[in-house]
């Protein structure tokens, strides 16, 4: 028993030689076991730095990044230039980028992605594919919710064919953010798909619901579901 007291002892001995007596202050650095990055290697601002060729310890931002709080430039808006179809983000708030006419959803698909007869195909095509790739696992090829996904457990899976999720009811633009910034148990796929590529997912889901209605995918007045210029909608 004599040696349970004594090893009792000790622990709190050595408790107290590591830790300290609650309130006392140190003049040297804590012992930290995690420091969960706690302490990071940091430059003073406005002091030279022998680590950087020009000797200065503060840089400016890395070209093409843009620091948390600050908003993107509208330079391109303003210079009348259209913003990339094939990149992931936009530099302006225009209906392209945003599905928004200022506070309102749009609806039909933006006339910068220059859709005409001869190319209303392959844009829909591209739509099917990158919707098979990246939507159909969860929505089910035909958009009915029965993906694959869903037999692993998860359930809450949106029919895309149910009336809230029809053009009446939800605008395309409205759709569009949905697929840019997710929605609800959906994740965001504005990083996976392009510009582009978001309104011809768009375009080919808004096909899988018309032919959902008995309009065959081949009917040539499909052309005319997909309108090649957009018009304002319903308001949030």
């Amino acid at each position: 028993m004599r040696y349970l007291f004594l090893l009792h002892a000790l622990l709190v001995v050595a408790v107290i030689s590591i830790g300290g007596i609650r309130g006392s202050k140190f003049d040297r650095p804590p012992v930290e076991i995690f420091p969960d990055m706690d302490s990071m290697d940091h430059v003073r601002a406005q002091t030279p730095s022998a680590f950087f060729a020009d000797g200065m310890a503060s840089r400016e931002p890395v070209e093409g990044t843009v620091p948390i709080g600050h908003q993107l430039p509208n330079s391109p808006l303003a210079s009348g230039a259209h913003p990339s179809l094939d990149g992931f983000t936009a530099l302006d708030d225009s209906y392209l980028n945003t599905g928004r006419f200022g506070d309102f959803w749009g609806t039909g698909l933006p006339e910068e992605l220059g859709l005409t007869n001869e190319n209303i195909d392959a844009f829909l095509r591209r739509g099917q594919e990158r919707y098979n790739i990246y939507c159909a696992i969860c929505h089910g090829e035909s958009g009915n919710g029965q993906g694959v996904i869903r037999f692993a457990g998860f359930a809450n899976i949106a029919n895309l064919h149910d009336s809230r999720y029809q053009p009446e009811n939800y605008a395309d633009g409205d759709f569009y953010d949905a697929i840019t910034h997710g929605r609800g148990l959906m994740g965001a796929y504005g990083d996976k798909l392009t510009i582009r590529d978001r309104w011809a997912v768009l375009a080919w889901t808004r096909l899988l619901q018309e032919t959902e209605r008995g309009i065959a995918a081949d009917d040539p007045a499909i052309r005319e579901l997909v309108p090649e210029t957009p018009d304002t909608a319903s308001a949030d």
